[in-house]
């Protein structure tokens, strides 16, 4: 298949060209204004299957796919993964820290072949992969935070479908082949997650694991992680890194012992002035502050929530959430800045701002 047409292509065809490849695929819920036509109160809006037996039901029956797309011509395409497709894809979430994951990954055992990547409506990536021919369990953050592995008996949500911020899933590079999983990421997803670390990477020695982990505890404390967030970092430092790993009590009397540690970061002092009596008055402002401080980088301040997602957490309309940002960025508590997304939309970058300042 020419991964190149499906950008430009409609649902069912998509879905007949996926299947023209030997893919199998299902239909899916879709989403319109944020909501998923499952019409109940959905966790996971515009993912789920239509069909009774979800992606056991994956198909290629180009008959079966046209009923399906007659009966739900709006339906997201859930793309078939495992041996059934000869297809494996690692999906990295950087709302959950994936991007971070995957390039303390790679720093470790090396680089990602070129293969076919997409991009997710939600701002991750899909990288695609050959199946090795091995039973490829699926995995959520077993490889770290925010990387999940869809192998046999998984599904991905396929190109060109809509994400509940309206925005379509794509493919990145359509005219790149399939390549094989790296050696380094198969190994780590036969041993769980806890393949050894190259030669040539830089490991810590017994006598400095001690003084490397609490250095890096202190470091992430600082910048305003809390107890769960530097644990799971120092476990994927002392698995990767450390010669003769640390035992997990060890490591959580680290991090325990790190915990008195000051914190220096632009989102605390923000959160902490509008909350103030020097904080705006009116509480729909602050409500929207709160929700816009929930996707803040902790360091810059920095965040680019759509404005359904906005609209999600505070409950309130479009229109309503528009007036709060007007007045908060009027008021000096926010910045924005207009920015084009990658569909050719446009979307707001969020700074968090003081009046005096």
């Amino acid at each position: 298949m020419a991964i190149s047409k499906v950008n430009g292509l409609g649902l069912l065809e998509a879905a007949l060209s996926y299947a023209a490849n030997g893919w199998p695929v299902i239909p899916l819920h879709d989403c319109a204004w944020g909501r998923c036509s499952c019409t109940r109160n959905c966790s996971s809006p515009g993912k789920h299957p239509r069909t009774r037996q979800g992606h056991k039901d994956a198909t290629t029956d180009e008959n079966i796919i046209q009923q399906w797309w007659e009966r739900w011509p709006n339906a997201n395409i859930g793309l078939r993964t495992g041996a059934e497709s000869g297809i494996v894809v690692l999906d990295v979430d950087p709302d959950h820290g994936g991007e971070k994951s995957l390039e303390n990954l790679v720093k470790c055992f090396g680089g990602l072949s070129e293969t076919i990547m997409a991009n997710t409506g939600g701002g991750g990536s899909h990288y695609f992969f050959q199946h090795p021919g091995s039973y490829t369990r699926n995995s959520q953050g077993r490889l770290g935070k925010g990387l999940d592995i869809r192998g046999d008996g998984g599904y991905i949500v396929a190109a060109p479908s809509r994400h509940q911020s309206g925005c379509i899933y794509q493919f990145d590079n359509p005219d790149i082949k399939l390549s094989a999983l790296p050696e380094w990421l198969l190994s780590l997803l036969l041993s769980d997650g806890k393949a050894k670390p190259p030669e040539n990477s830089s490991l810590i020695l017994s006598g400095c694991r001690n003084a490397e982990l609490t250095s890096l505890a202190g470091r992430l404390r600082r910048q305003g992680a809390g107890y769960a967030e530097i644990l799971q970092e120092l476990i994927q430092k002392n698995d990767f890194s450390c010669q003769q790993p640390l035992t997990r009590c060890e490591l959580k009397k680290i991090t325990a012992s790190i915990m008195n540690y000051p914190i220096q970061l632009l989102l605390f002092r923000w959160r902490d002035c509008w909350r103030s009596e020097e904080g705006p008055d009116c509480s729909g402002v602050r409500h929207v502050l709160w929700a816009l401080s929930g996707y803040m980088d902790t360091r810059t301040g920095v965040c680019f929530p759509t404005q359904d997602q906005l609209s999600r957490d505070t409950r309130f309309t479009r229109k309503t959430i528009r007036k709060y940002l007007d007045e908060a960025e009027r008021l000096g508590w926010i910045r924005r800045e207009r920015v084009s997304t990658r569909q050719g939309s446009w979307n707001y970058r969020y700074f968090a701002s003081f009046p005096d300042e």
